[in-house]
């Protein structure tokens, strides 16, 4: 039988696996293999939980190697491995048996199982690998709910897990994976359509609708996970926007409720209470927030708030006050869909495939382009604030919507605030929150049926690259026109010409439309345009 154990230093690979020896000697217990300081200590937790649950140590010297060796071997989540190996090491048919088995927990003194980081994250990779046996604890019995092997059982003490060892040698096979899990459990485990977010803070839909395009600009973020920022003076509702935007997004589909549980179990963040997350998850990271915090890393590696966002939103609140190192590193996983954190010992890579929001005022002092009061920055402070944004990061945002500003200029093509106003309203805009949320969900079920051959997930608007845009988001013969004047607009920047049409499509399938015509190009350039003279600035690319 071969034993695997979670080791959170592992990234990817976070399984390894114990090989055991036993020598004449004194009754010591050594370990090798590069352990942490909490991997070594697991030696008298293991002593005080087998003399508690009156369970007999071999006797001799036992030497554990954890391999692979040249992985460092951190966290708690090894005890009840290391327990079991110590312990079935004297038992007949071990070396035999060919049987791999996954355990994980975390032993107390009174041979108690607690609860591990991490489980949902090593049973996916123990599925990987073929391994068909685990034993964790009970209290992770919400992970195995979701990825559950051929055959588990769940343990409470030291003695249970090891009386599931001694069936396993003896020929017996181990439970189904037919879990009955606790009514607490059961509770938590709700089925999408049994999650509804509750309204109650959402921005009243009075503000939306004395604003058409900024309510068509809402719609459109939620329905094409687009990244957009919203910019205007203190107080307008930027900040309600964002969360409107954030309860808008539709719940998960299957194959995401794993690929989002997985980060947050390897996060040490899924319980019982809270279940498993199906709906979109939003992050709303505090402005004092390290670089460390945001893309992740540490020790031990653990994802970040971009990570956590994944298949979500990512909510940056007066994002000018973010250090200006914490926005420019999240432009390649703007553009990738993941994040790799270089580390010469212990390099990570974690997915970020997430919705960036942010929300800035137009100056530091907030007044720039407000009517009720009149700013006293020079023209130099209000560049140094936006530049902490920085071109690259803001080229990257496809939607840029002026809030409290009714002095919204000219767009790109030379169209007045009243031309786009009149443009929006070929787009019908629902009046009640529920409306808006069918809406998207039914734009997002657009793009679900595009879906590529052989893809895992479906491609959200937002990210299409590259041939993607070009195939998908296809022109019609009379937008033609409006296609090339905006493309000589931007003099080549093919990164704000996808942007454009990404948008544009969004707009389409809000309309059901197959073919991008020019009234969703004009649209689309008219939100990313993102201009007000009344502010003096101009943000667009």
């Amino acid at each position: 039988m071969t034993i695997y154990g979670f080791n959170p230093l592992g990234g990817e690979d976070c399984l390894v696996y114990l090989e055991l020896d036993i020598r004449r000697g004194l009754p010591v217990i050594d370990m090798v293999g590069m352990p942490g300081m909490a991997v070594r200590e697991a030696r008298e937790r293991i002593r005080a939980a087998a003399c508690f649950c009156q369970l007999a140590l071999p006797v001799g010297r036992v030497l554990i190697n954890i391999a692979p060796s040249a992985v460092p071997k951190g966290g708690a989540s090894l005890d009840l491995a290391l327990a079991m190996g110590v312990l079935s090491a004297g038992l007949p048919c071990l070396e035999n048996d060919s049987r791999k088995v996954l355990i994980m927990g975390e032993l107390g003194l009174a041979g108690k199982v607690h609860s591990s980081e991490g489980v949902l994250h090593a049973l996916i990779e123990a599925k990987r690998q073929g391994i068909e046996y685990c034993i964790v604890p009970r209290s992770n019995a919400i992970e195995l709910s979701a990825m559950p092997l051929d055959y588990t059982v769940m343990v409470d003490t030291l003695a249970e897990a090891f009386e599931a060892i001694k069936q396993m040698l003896v020929g017996q096979t181990l439970p189904s994976t037919k879990l009955e899990l606790s009514k607490q459990a059961q509770a938590a485990c709700l089925e999408p359509s049994q999650l509804v977010r509750s309204p109650s803070s959402i921005l009243s839909f009075s503000v939306l609708d004395q604003d058409p395009i900024l309510k068509l600009g809402v719609l459109a973020a939620a329905a094409g996970a687009h990244n957009t920022l919203f910019f205007g003076p203190p107080g307008v509702g930027k900040s309600m926007l964002m969360e409107t935007v954030g309860h808008l997004l539709p719940a998960l589909d299957p194959d995401e409720v794993l690929e989002v549980n997985r980060i947050y179990s390897r996060a040490g963040k899924l319980n019982a209470q809270r279940g498993l997350i199906r709906t979109s998850p939003c992050r709303k990271p505090h402005h004092t927030s390290s670089t460390e915090a945001l893309v992740g890393g540490g020790k031990p590696p653990r994802p970040g708030e971009i990570s956590l966002a994944h298949r979500g939103a990512l909510i940056l609140d007066e994002a000018a006050e973010y250090s200006r190192g914490s926005l420019q590193s999240l432009r390649e996983p703007l553009e990738l869909g993941r994040i790799s954190v270089g580390r010469v010992d212990n390099p990570s890579e974690y997915p970020a495939c997430f919705q960036l929001l942010m929300a800035i005022n137009c100056c530091p002092c907030g007044s720039l382009g407000s009517l009720k009061g009149t700013c006293a920055c020079s023209v130099q402070e209000v560049k140094r604030y936006w530049a902490r944004l920085g071109g690259a990061l803001i080229d990257r945002i496809d939607l840029r919507l002026s809030v409290g500003m009714p002095d919204f200029g000219l767009s790109r093509l030379g169209m007045t605030r009243q031309q786009i106003a009149d443009l929006s309203k070929h787009y019908p805009l629902p009046t009640s929150f529920f409306e808006l949320s069918q809406k998207v969900e039914t734009a997002r079920e657009r793009q679900r049926r595009r879906k590529s051959a052989g893809a895992e997930l479906y491609l959200r608007n937002q990210d299409l690259k590259g041939l993607q845009v070009e195939t998908i988001a296809r022109v019609s013969e009379s937008a033609v026109p409006q296609l090339e004047a905006l493309n000589r607009c931007m003099a080549g920047n093919r990164r704000a010409l996808h942007g454009v049409l990404r948008v544009a499509r969004t707009l389409a399938d809000l309309n059901g439309s197959q073919d991008l015509s020019s009234t969703d190009i004009l649209m689309a350039d008219a939100l990313r345009a993102g201009i007000s003279p009344a502010a003096g600035i101009e943000i667009h690319a």
